[in-house]
C-alpha cells in the first residue's frame, strides 16, 4: 500500500455521535426508502442500484448481465462501455441533490431537517502542523457517519 499522491487522496476524519447515526438510519428507512419506491415521473430510479433498500453492486451486475444477454438474443455483438466514476459523489452539489429530493413525497418536516443537516458545514486541512483556511462545504456528503461530521481547525 502506497501513500497518498494527490490532494484528492485525502479524506476528512469524522466522528459522529451514535444517536445521530441511529436517527439518520431511522429517517432513511421510514421516509426516504418508501419515497424512493414511488418516485415522481421525471426522477425514475429504475437504473439506480446504490443507496436503495434492494440495491447493491450484485443487483447492478445482474441487471447489466440481463441487458447484455437480452441484446445478444437479437444482435451478433454487444459492446459494453464501462466507466469508473471514482469519487463521483464528491462532486454532487448539495443544492442539486436537495432540489431533486424536494420532488419526492416526504413530509415537509423531514425535508426541512434534511435541509438543515446540510447547512453550516466547513472544513480545513491540517498537515504538518499547518492549517488551511476554513471553506464552506457545498458538494458531497462528508465521510464518517452515514453522512455527517464536523471538525474544528485550530
Amino acid at each position: 500500500m502506497s501513500g497518498p499522491k494527490a490532494h484528492a487522496d485525502f479524506r476528512p476524519i469524522s466522528i459522529t455521535p451514535v444517536l445521530t447515526r441511529i436517527m439518520e438510519k431511522t429517517v432513511v428507512r421510514s421516509f426516504l426508502y418508501p419515497a424512493f419506491l414511488t418516485p415522481p415521473a421525471p426522477l425514475s430510479l429504475q437504473d439506480q442500484h446504490a443507496f436503495r433498500p434492494t440495491g447493491s453492486t450484485t443487483a447492478a451486475l445482474i441487471s447489466i448481465l440481463h441487458s447484455i444477454t437480452s441484446l445478444l438474443n437479437t444482435n451478433r455483438h454487444v459492446i459494453v462501455i464501462s466507466i469508473d466514476f471514482s469519487k463521483a459523489f464528491d462532486t454532487v452539489r448539495q443544492f442539486s441533490l436537495l432540489q431533486r429530493l424536494a420532488q419526492f413525497d416526504i413530509p415537509d418536516c423531514v425535508f426541512n431537517r434534511i435541509l438543515d443537516f446540510f447547512k453550516g458545514h466547513s472544513h480545513c486541512t491540517v498537515y504538518n502542523g499547518q492549517s488551511s483556511e476554513q471553506s464552506e462545504i457545498t458538494a458531497s456528503i462528508i465521510q464518517g457517519s452515514a453522512h455527517r461530521t464536523s471538525h474544528v481547525c485550530s
